[in-house]
């Protein structure tokens, strides 16, 4: 086996390495629609804010209960004792009150939702729209490796016929290793991206 041989056949068993190192290219960059992406927020955030409510309903004392007069015990003149019954025509302001406070804290629950939602939503929005650039610049950078495969290629087959030196085969060898690595680094971070958009709508791709 000539030296030329070897250093192919070792070329070819890293070039083989190196695409075992590329699993995120089986994995989609595709996004879901945006619309599904918002409604899974709203959902989410709609069931979390339904059930403080809940729990704040459930909280509350009910009307004839906070009306009803106080029983108790009490002793006549000669120390006998004997039931009491009291009632204060406060409570009625009390209970007006009160539920006056209770109609507020209900509806800062929900205005806070309002806001909570509202709030995500333009993260979500803007997350997205951050992606779908990040996106085209992948597609650039695609267009360009192409490119460069090409230039490859043609040096490889120059090599082949012996009219390069093995050192400029390399030299390109390494060059096209780089660039096929920039490119599923960015890849990676667009994964990364789009995990992170999936949080933001609490979504949930596998269901």
């Amino acid at each position: 086996m000539t030296p030329k041989t070897r250093l192919i056949q070792s070329l070819q068993i890293f070039i083989i390495a190196i695409g075992m190192n590329y699993p995120t290219l089986s994995q989609s960059l595709d996004l879901p629609l945006t619309d599904n992406l918002e409604n899974s927020l709203i959902s989410y955030y709609d069931a979390e804010r339904d059930a403080k409510l809940k729990a704040f309903d459930a909280g509350k004392s009910s009307d004839w209960q906070d009306l009803l007069p106080r029983v108790g015990i009490g002793y006549t003149v000669s120390n006998a004792v004997r039931p009491t019954v009291s009632w204060s025509p406060l409570s009625i302001f009390t209970r007006r009150d009160s539920k006056k406070k209770a109609k507020l804290s209900r509806q800062s629950i929900i205005l806070s939702y309002e806001n909570i939602i509202s709030g995500h939503l333009f993260k979500l929005r803007q997350q997205i729209t951050d992606y779908n650039l990040d996106r085209e610049t992948l597609e650039a950078m695609y267009k360009e490796l192409k490119i460069d495969e090409q230039l490859y290629d043609i040096t490889e087959a120059r090599y082949q016929e012996n009219l390069i030196k093995p050192s400029e085969y390399l030299r390109e060898q390494k060059r096209i290793l780089k660039a096929r690595t920039h490119v599923d680094n960015y890849r990676k971070t667009l994964l990364k991206q789009k995990s992170t958009i999936l949080f933001t709508a609490k979504f949930n791709e596998h269901d």
